[in-house]
């Protein structure tokens, strides 16, 4: 399908200099309501990331469990836990787990992008934190009935998330700072916020790990309740509210297809070059399945790290913890410190690099200006 490029969405050169309609400024946000927003990235990962290292580990106990109900007790000595099967079952369980959890976040993208349009980024990035908090609600009365059961519980509480999770909240939390930053500041902030969230997925792990060991496998659960719950007044009080723009919110938000609208951004472009030549444009989509096969090569490694670590060096939640936090603790240093520095001196050198250069003639006062072919979409 075709996209056309709206003509009074540029000024040319017949334009007039002062608007002959109303004139609505943007609301203007200090450098503290970015550090706000930076703050809460920080926080809510924080509470997304305690329970990651832990529920490995109680899923392989609640396996363990449901393996010795139907099978003789090992001998003394031996690590009760590190059988063959016990490990199968236990990577099932994990696998399921992840790709109901996949799933349901596809589907919290879609509703978290209607929320933002329907009510406001505050309002989209508040929902994205408080049903968190409920599933972890489910999830904390899993661990306790332990088991089947509570692997089955842990495992259907995650339909929550189609409400509210990790995917919807950075949606939101990206917006946010969209909307308040000028375009030139905008590349460097989301690369700190990134790294902000880097760097409190990195403390988590550590902090989950250290809370099992320390007080039960139970006890990050609550944890992370907590911290969701205080995560929710946080956004609630700190955060200032961005209404949605009119235009948005006076558009038709019914309807199937325009529900599942922001996929048709993944479908090739036509764009009119400056000679009359119509090209196809196939960038999204090359973007989005590079990005998957990334994800696809990479995404399953820290899982699988921990298990390994699990099985074969008897690692604990405070082990698995530390192995995992450090590659988080790094990506997020870098983004938050030299990517920003890394943008801006790319643009200077860009800017630098290409000079405009004056036109030689000027046409007459009284002569009418002729129309110009210009790069557009169609």
């Amino acid at each position: 399908m075709a996209i056309i490029e709206h003509p009074a969405s540029k000024a040319i050169e017949v334009t007039p200099l002062l608007s002959r309609g109303p004139v609505i400024e943007a609301p203007k946000y200090g450098k503290s309501v970015l550090y706000r927003a930076l703050l809460c990235g920080f926080l809510v990962s924080l509470s997304f990331g305690v329970t990651q290292v832990p529920l490995i580990y109680v899923f392989r106990l609640m396996t363990c469990e449901v393996y010795y109900q139907t099978h003789p007790e090992p001998g003394p000595g031996s690590n009760r836990c590190s059988v063959r099967e016990i490990e199968a079952g236990t990577s099932r369980a994990i696998a399921l787990l992840s790709a109901s959890t996949t799933i349901c976040g596809v589907l919290n993208l879609l509703i978290t992008g209607w929320t933002i349009k329907k009510f406001g980024i505050k309002t989209g990035l508040l929902l994205s934190v408080f049903w968190p908090a409920a599933r972890l609600a489910v999830q904390n009365i899993g661990v306790m009935v332990g088991g089947g059961n509570g692997i089955i519980i842990i495992q259907v509480s995650q339909i929550i998330t189609v409400l509210g999770g990790p995917s919807g909240y950075l949606l939101a939390l990206n917006s946010y700072v969209t909307e308040i930053l000028e375009p030139s500041e905008r590349t460097g902030a989301l690369g700190k916020l990134q790294g902000c969230c880097f760097l409190g997925m990195s403390s988590a792990y550590l902090i989950g790990g250290t809370i099992s060991d320390a007080f039960g496998i139970i006890a990050p659960f609550r944890v992370t309740l907590v911290l969701f719950l205080g995560s929710c007044v946080y956004v609630l009080l700190v955060l200032p509210r961005i209404p949605p723009t009119k235009e948005v919110a006076s558009q038709g938000t019914t309807g199937f297809a325009k529900f599942f609208g922001p996929l048709k951004m993944f479908t090739p472009q036509r764009w009119i070059l400056l000679g009359g030549r119509i090209e196809t444009q196939y960038g999204m989509i090359l973007l989005a399945i590079g990005v998957f096969m990334g994800v696809l090569a990479t995404g399953y490694i820290p899982t699988l790290l921990q298990m390994y670590a699990t099985d074969i060096y008897d690692f604990g939640t405070s082990e698995n913890g530390y192995l995992i936090s450090l590659n988080s603790f790094i990506r997020g240093l870098f983004l938050t410190l030299a990517f920003p520095k890394i943008i801006s001196a790319g643009r200077k050198w860009f800017a630098g690099s290409t000079p405009s250069k004056p036109t030689d003639t000027a046409p007459p006062k009284d002569s009418p200006i002729p129309d110009i072919t210009t790069n557009k979409m169609i």
